[in-house]
């Protein structure tokens, strides 16, 4: 059976066994399929605890791995790849990804597009209900980014990040759109910008298909990404709460570097973020994409 399949079915239960503790055992064992079908007491002597090792068995006694047969040649025939964590095309930086909060590097990425270069990635993220001065301000970052090398990530919403991809494409850029899910398309209003990016960067996600109601840690997996591939995160503009405070909370704990535009228009709103991101995540306020670049070449 395909390997990956194995990496299918425990993506599932995906909080039994860390990425660094399977890929540990799978360089014992030899291969994913032999930890799979080994014995307790092997488990055991490969640093599961006894919990742990009792839901594994619970787990694989109890799945059907046809499930998971059928569900990757959905995959192939929806040309998404699975990019395991133990694969040499998997982003180096994601894996410092350190826990905290339950939050681990992703075990495996669903990718789809052309592009599979994650170095010199920059982040630009902000607030869907950005002002007009910020959009043009996203755009003009975005593709002056792009012309000195660098690739775009953002997480597809609408608002800032709509705007830092679209000022990619238009400069012939990379970038990179980081789903909670791969299908559907989230938000549908951008899926004809999402096959932009397919041509000219990828999408990517740790969940190939949305499940359930309660979806918001999705959106959490989703920022730990952003800010894990990404050389920096650049805020645009933001509230004082919502999805971007939440990344910029990721990306300090995670010692990431984070930079902010300086408001100039977007009302109290846009203030109050300003200043929660200078004062708690300690921001660096940036006026310009030559501002962003002198900082970074300091650093």
């Amino acid at each position: 059976m395909n390997d990956e399949v194995y990496w299918l079915a425990l993506q599932q239960k995906y909080w039994m066994i860390s990425p660094e503790k399977l890929a540990y055992a799978i360089q014992k064992m030899g291969s994913i399929q032999r930890f799979w079908n080994t014995d307790k007491l092997q488990l055991f002597r490969l640093g599961l605890n006894r919990n742990a090792i009792e839901r594994l068995v619970e787990y694989r006694n109890s799945v059907r791995l046809e499930l998971f047969e059928k569900q990757l040649e959905q995959l192939k025939q929806e040309k998404i790849e699975i990019i395991t964590y133990i694969d040499d095309r998997y982003p180096s930086q994601l894996k410092k990804v350190q826990w905290w909060s339950r939050l681990h590097a992703p075990r495996l990425l669903f990718h789809k597009g052309s592009l599979l270069d994650f170095n010199n990635c920059i982040s630009i993220i902000g607030t869907r209900k950005c002002s007009e001065q910020s959009r043009r301000e996203t755009l003009d970052l975005s593709s002056k980014l792009v012309q000195s090398g660098y690739t775009i990530v953002s997480g597809l919403a609408s608002g800032i990040d709509t705007m830092a991809h679209e000022g990619a494409l238009r400069a012939g850029g990379k970038t990179i759109a980081v789903l909670p899910w791969m299908e559907p398309i989230y938000p549908p209003e951008n899926i004809q910008l999402s096959n932009q990016i397919i041509e000219q960067g990828c999408l990517i996600s740790e969940c190939y298909r949305r499940q359930g109601k309660n979806l918001k840690w999705r959106f959490i997996e989703r920022n730990k990404i952003i800010s894990g591939i990404s050389k920096c995160v650049v805020i645009m503009e933001t509230g004082a709460t919502g999805g971007s405070i939440h990344l910029a909370e990721i990306a300090f704990k995670q010692k990431q570097k984070i930079f902010v535009f300086a408001p100039q228009d977007g009302g109290k709103s846009a203030m109050e973020g300003y200043r929660l991101l200078l004062k708690k995540y300690l921001a660096k306020p940036i006026k310009s994409h030559e501002d962003l670049l002198a900082q970074l070449d300091r650093e």
